[in-house]
C-alpha cells in the first residue's frame, strides 16, 4: 500500500450552542457526527466559539479540553453585530438575546469568514462551521 499524507489547514471555526447540563460525551458525539456528515477533518478546527453565557458550561469546556482547542465566547451584542444572513430562532433570542448562537459565533470566530455548515440541531445542541478567509500557501 501507498502511504497518503493529508495536509489539513487549521482554518475551521466551530460555533456551538447547547442547553444547560449537556454532557461532554453527548456533545462530542454530536460534533463528530456533524463533521463526518460534511467530510470535515476534526484537525481543521482552530477554535470553538459560543455566547458568553456558555463560558462556564462544563460539557463545552471539557469538549474543548479533550480536543485541545481554545473556547472563545462573545456577548449577545457582539453576535448580533456579525454581518450576514442567519437562521433565526425567537425562542433562542428570548433566552440569550441573540437569534442564532452557533452560526453567528462560528462566523465571528473566523473573523467574518464563510459559513460552510449552517445550523445543525439535535437534542438541545446546535453546531455550525465557518472557514477563515485567506489562501493556503505551500512553500
Amino acid at each position: 500500500g501507498r502511504k497518503i499524507l493529508s495536509l489539513v489547514p487549521k482554518a475551521a471555526v466551530l460555533g456551538i450552542g447547547c442547553r444547560r447540563g449537556k454532557e461532554a460525551g453527548v456533545l462530542e458525539a454530536f460534533v463528530t457526527e456533524v463533521l463526518e456528515a460534511h467530510g470535515i477533518w476534526p484537525q481543521a478546527i482552530v477554535r470553538v466559539c459560543s455566547i458568553d453565557v456558555k463560558a462556564d458550561e462544563p460539557g463545552l469546556l471539557q469538549l474543548c479540553r479533550e480536543r485541545a482547542l481554545p473556547f472563545v465566547t462573545y456577548s449577545a451584542e457582539e453576535l448580533m453585530r456579525v454581518p450576514g444572513v442567519f437562521g433565526s430562532s425567537a425562542f433562542v433570542a428570548g433566552q440569550v438575546g441573540v437569534d442564532n448562537v452557533c452560526e453567528r459565533s462560528a462566523v465571528r470566530g473566523s473573523e467574518n469568514g464563510t459559513l460552510l455548515i449552517g445550523k445543525t440541531a439535535r437534542d438541545g445542541m446546535t453546531a455550525a462551521l465557518a472557514l477563515k478567509k485567506g489562501m493556503i500557501h505551500f512553500e
